[in-house]
């Protein structure tokens, strides 16, 4: 599989990718929600993480690994790799 990093500073969770699915993403509205497989809630996607790897839009569906951090308004993604099927 291919994937793909936008490299961040600092996260909460050791460094560890946590496998998930894209539940949406908005790039109109700059956001989207990823579902980690681990049962946890949902996880804010913001553009800014896609922007840096140059992806303009995911699809529903569609795998990801995860790399979360707590943000000022609950958990959201700082690191994403898309996995290519």
């Amino acid at each position: 599989m291919r994937e793909e990093s936008f490299a961040s500073a600092a996260n909460d969770d050791g460094g560890q990718f946590a496998s998930g699915t894209v539940k949406f993403y908005r790039a109109d509205k700059g956001f989207g929600f990823v579902t980690p497989d681990d049962g946890s809630g949902d996880v804010y996607l913001p553009s800014k993480v896609l922007d840096a790897l140059g992806i303009d839009r995911l699809q529903k569906g569609q795998r990801v690994k995860l790399r979360r951090r707590q943000g000022a308004k609950g958990p959201e993604v700082e690191d994403l790799r898309v996995l290519a099927s």
